[in-house]
């Protein structure tokens, strides 16, 4: 089948969603099983990202850029109202034509970016907060519940597959959107190729950001649902009923929050203990979880995660929120805890700071949990349902 893989607007800012793209298509490009297929690839990719992939048998499309996806939101959340204003634009009919001209046969869209066509396709999910947590303001302002939603609504409605990490993301998709079972594929999101390839120098790191080996490390965005703030009202506590002083390392892009956050660390007295590192580069994730005492992953966001796989790679313990579908991802390899339990947060560093049995234990489940699946095992699993697919898609022409 010819089959176009289509590409978020996507960079190393944008944190995880660019760690599961990259792999994935990494695996696609080198990789011999979607070989047996025709593609066209359609990225924002430079001339000199796309010449890392020297094949012959690939077509490139560019896709538009920023403009167009905010020209989207805004028809989206205008779409209740005015939807003469949606239907009418005709950037997503340009998409069509592409995929017609090429004589495109089935579409993957590699992450949940969307546009609506008429070509069978294959849509990705990671989550569905907007529905489970409404309440957080980066899914709830500006539109955004509106746009995700009727995205959403719209991919789900009509794709031949739904991929979906975990048995609770399934479990949402049919209660939200009705989906058929048969059309819902569970696959996890996959280990990290970094976090399993060979380290480099671990100590570097610490010189460029000066630091010292054994704090806490956390690397996320400043949203509001990547709850800093009772990660560090723990920390205040183990501070303050057991005199312990742990430094608390944060790595990720500003999202909005990041103002408040440094507010409270300064109101708790907490500067010379919380590290704001910005955004960090991949080479530099690798020694910084190497060199840290424990991940902690207080999100409130589901069903799956992808830095505690990053840290089971690279043999850093890790506590997590119990959010639904953790003990899924993560079972025993963590320590869980629930994302508002303060105590139970401090009350898990206390017993990883003490316990150095019981660290062992957690590095060691971590590791077999982490090379248990990644990126190839996930493209394997797709392309094995686009074969199975061919067999329905031959029994009509492709029309142009």
């Amino acid at each position: 089948m010819r089959i176009a893989i289509y590409l978020g607007d996507l960079s190393p800012p944008s944190g995880g969603a660019f760690t599961f793209q990259d792999d994935v298509f990494r695996v696609l490009m080198e990789g011999d099983g979607a070989r047996r297929h025709s593609l066209v690839i359609y990225s924002n990719l430079s001339r000199e990202q796309t010449a890392r992939y020297d094949r012959a048998d690939l077509l490139w499309e560019r896709t538009r850029g920023e403009l167009p996806h905010r020209l989207r939101r805004w028809m989206s959340a205008c779409s209740e109202f005015l939807p003469f204003i949606a239907s009418s634009v005709h950037y997503r009919g340009s998409f069509e034509r592409s995929l017609r001209r090429h004589r495109v046969e089935l579409v993957w869209f590699l992450t949940p970016t969307f546009h609506t066509i008429e070509v069978p396709y294959v849509y990705t999910i990671w989550d569905l907060q907007h529905r489970v947590q409404p309440w957080f303001p980066e899914v709830a302002s500006y539109g955004r519940w509106h746009c995700r939603e009727r995205s959403f609504a719209r991919a789900v409605s009509r794709a031949a597959a739904v991929i979906v990490p975990n048995a609770a993301g399934r479990e949402e998709l049919e209660r939200f959107y009705h989906v058929l079972p048969d059309r819902i594929h569970t696959f996890p999101l996959p280990t990290p190729f970094f976090s399993l390839e060979e380290p480099a120098d671990r100590s570097e790191v610490l010189r460029k950001y000066g630091l010292s080996a054994g704090y806490l490390f956390y690397p996320a965005q400043f949203w509001p649902h990547k709850n800093h703030v009772n990660l560090l009202a723990a920390l205040k506590l183990l501070k303050e009923e057991f005199g312990l002083v742990l430094p608390l390392v944060l790595a990720g892009a500003d999202k909005g929050n990041r103002k408040y956050v440094r507010s409270l660390v300064s109101q708790w007295e907490m500067a010379d203990q919380v590290h704001f590192l910005g955004f960090v580069p991949r080479e530099d994730l690798v020694g910084l979880y190497r060199n840290a005492l424990a991940l902690t992953y207080p999100t409130f966001f589901g069903p799956e995660n992808l830095p505690p796989l990053e840290a089971f790679g690279l043999g850093c313990p890790v506590i997590a929120s119990r959010v639904r579908g953790a003990d899924e991802q993560l079972g025993d390899a963590a320590l869980l805890v629930d994302p508002t339990d303060v105590e139970g947060l401090a009350g898990a560093v206390w017993s990883l700071y003490q316990d150095q049995g019981l660290r062992k234990q957690l590095i060691c489940r971590g590791r077999q949990r982490a090379a248990r699946w990644t990126a190839e095992h996930f493209v394997q699993k797709v392309l094995a349902f686009i074969d199975g697919f061919g067999r329905v898609r031959r029994c009509w022409p492709t029309v142009v």
